[in-house]
């Protein structure tokens, strides 16, 4: 089941944070953020990873470390080897419909990272978030490219707050 919120809305925290904590969560929660620092609307995720880490928590990809399609393997394996029994938040950028531009989604399923751009990625996480930074249509990539980053940084903001309300969270 997947829910979508409006990252502008005055009450984005509250409604997405009371969804995230009816959402089984177990002690060893680690948030897997995946995406590029080198495209605009893909750097979504590690953004959020970035502003996580800054409060203390347990993030695999970050700007400047990422977590992408060469590498996604190779760090669900890591997160693996080094954590008992993780509960895996999977946070990524997607595309979508022009209605639901600069909305998160929240969904009990496993993410399925590049699927907007036609890649076939390792299913993850036990819950998802996804930012949809913009349209799906033609020309997908393209489309990444020209995403401002400010609304990145504002909607990452958003996003890692309410992931995050308080310290620590979950």
């Amino acid at each position: 089941m997947t829910f979508y919120y409006d990252t502008r809305s005055p009450d984005f925290h509250g409604r997405f944070r009371a969804q995230l904590e009816t959402m089984t969560l177990r002690r060893d929660v680690v948030f897997l953020c995946i995406g590029t620092d080198k495209i605009t609307g893909d750097s979504l995720g590690p953004y959020i990873g970035t502003l996580l880490k800054r409060r203390g928590h347990c993030v695999y990809g970050c700007l400047g470390d990422t977590v992408n399609a060469t590498n996604l393997t190779a760090a669900a394996v890591r997160i693996f080897r080094e954590h008992r029994d993780p509960f895996i938040i999977a946070v990524d950028a997607c595309l979508g419909r022009r209605e639901h531009v600069g909305y998160a989604s929240l969904s009990t399923e496993r993410l399925r990272a590049g699927a907007g751009v036609n890649k076939v990625l390792l299913p993850i996480g036990n819950i998802s978030v996804t930012g949809i930074v913009t349209e799906f249509g033609t020309n997908s990539f393209a489309r990444l490219i020209d995403v401002p980053a400010d609304s990145i940084a504002k909607m990452g903001m958003a996003i890692a707050d309410a992931l995050c309300l308080g310290q620590p969270c979950m």
